[in-house]
């Protein structure tokens, strides 16, 4: 997937695990997220554990022995990106509001729509969130976000292909960074 980036420089990978399976049947945002057993209950200074969190906050909220997230990805000591996997028969409505729980509180939905990529099956669901507490941690420096910027994905992923149509009752990935998504992105 092509993402609208934000931000300039190297970006130091921090970890790189292997999806997780989850359990069958549709899953709720309360179940999503007590399915991803790597969420920590640990306190920081700027309440932030998932996206935009310092790399010691995430280290201290989420276990590396999970496999749930992937491709985690922190710029200037704070996380900018990562991929996470959802328990089987995550619906689309779900999986939006973990989305939104990785993010502050202060965290507006202003875009969604589905992609397809070239012309094959895939298609895959783009959301575009704002946060003016984003926008304020990473104004300046080497994020340069004065919008609070943050694009998603989600994503209907199988053993028999690694990326295929979106089923919408069955979202099994998503994926967050720094910038938004534009529709000619695709997937």
């Amino acid at each position: 997937m092509r993402r609208s980036l934000l931000a300039g420089g190297l970006a130091a990978t921090l970890a790189i695990a292997a999806c997780g399976a989850g359990s069958t049947g549709n899953a709720t945002s309360s179940t999503v997220a007590a399915s991803i057993s790597s969420l920590g209950t640990g306190s920081t200074a700027d309440g932030l554990t998932g996206f935009g969190a310092t790399t010691a906050a995430w280290d201290a909220n989420h276990r590396t022995d999970a496999n749930q997230y992937s491709a985690v990805t922190a710029m200037g000591g704070r996380i900018i990106s990562y991929d996470v996997s959802l328990p089987q028969g995550t619906t689309v409505s779900a999986a939006e509001r973990f989305v939104l729980e990785q993010l502050p509180p202060d965290t507006k939905q202003t875009a969604a729509f589905s992609a397809k990529a070239g012309s094959g099956s895939q298609t895959c669901l783009l959301l575009n969130y704002q946060s003016p507490m984003l926008a304020k941690l990473l104004g300046s420096g080497p994020f340069d976000d004065t919008l609070g910027a943050v694009g998603a994905y989600l994503e209907t992923r199988s053993a028999a292909a690694l990326k295929g149509p979106l089923e919408r009752s069955n979202v099994t990935f998503a994926g967050l960074m720094l910038g938004w998504n534009r529709g000619a992105d695709g997937c």
